[in-house]
């Protein structure tokens, strides 16, 4: 509960919404730059603080160098593709799907959201074949999972951690913790997908906070760590507008 961030104002609305304005600030007046990518721009504004603008309808052009990147394609330690398993259930998950790879993608965040039953806080890092064995694991079962079915279909994917906003969980009210989804590279564009959304619902809404992305080998997830337990006890966030309306006005939406 203490690598939460809480919110002053209720914000409550995020949970189902499209767009949001977020001010984010370093209470060592030190923020470190975020990244601008997928559904998220960051703007700075002081050294201590930033702007950013989430769009969960809005994706990132990627860099040249990032579509010609072979980490983002190949297998690795956490999202272990070559595995014949996930080939099969990638396969079989795509059984009648259009050939486009933005409806491949989707088709792949549902399976993986149906496939893990067992949504659960006790698996510690699970590759992607272990998940698919135990069907169980949290946020990061179901990115792994989720980046090394789309490698399987040639699609370049990485695994994208940050911040989610919790309307309530357990004793938790109205905070950002810490979540971890999945990129996929569609048509030249990086574009977000959390497998942990349901498969009936959109692929991604504005109440994630990018901070770090990582191949999903264990060196970079291990940074993209480091990098979130220093935001977790020097950061605060507050919301300046949702889908558009000022924070104020999206109190009442929120009931």
């Amino acid at each position: 509960a203490r690598t939460f961030i809480p919110l002053t104002s209720n914000a409550r609305a995020l949970s189902e919404s499209r767009r949001a304005e977020l001010l984010v600030t370093a209470k060592d007046s030190v923020l470190a730059d975020l990244p601008s990518a997928g559904a998220q721009v960051f703007v700075r504004i002081a050294a201590g603080a930033a702007r950013l603008s989430i769009d969960a309808d809005s994706s990132s052009m990627a860099p040249v160098a990032d579509a010609s990147d072979a980490r983002f394609t190949r297998a690795s330690v956490m999202a272990d593709s070559d595995d014949p398993a996930i080939r099969s259930f990638a396969e079989k998950s795509l059984e009648g799907c259009a050939p486009l790879p933005l409806a491949r993608a989707e088709a792949l965040r549902a399976a993986v959201n149906r496939y893990i039953t067992n949504k659960n806080l006790a698996s510690g890092f699970a590759t992607a074949s272990e998940a698919l064995k135990s069907r169980s694991g949290d946020c990061t079962e179901h990115a792994v999972l989720l980046c090394a079915l789309l490698r399987t279909q040639g699609i370049p994917a990485r695994v994208a951690s940050g911040l989610l906003y919790v309307a309530e969980s357990g004793a938790i009210r109205n905070s950002y913790g810490w979540h971890m989804w999945t990129q996929a590279m569609i048509d030249g564009k990086w574009v977000d997908f959390d497998a942990v959304l349901s498969a009936r619902g959109p692929r991604f809404d504005a109440s994630h906070v990018l901070t770090g992305l990582s191949a999903a080998d264990g060196a970079s997830i291990d940074t993209d760590l480091a990098r979130i337990v220093d935001l977790m006890g020097d950061t605060a966030i507050e919301v300046q507008s949702i889908d558009g309306k000022p924070i104020g006005n999206a109190k009442g939406a929120a009931r």
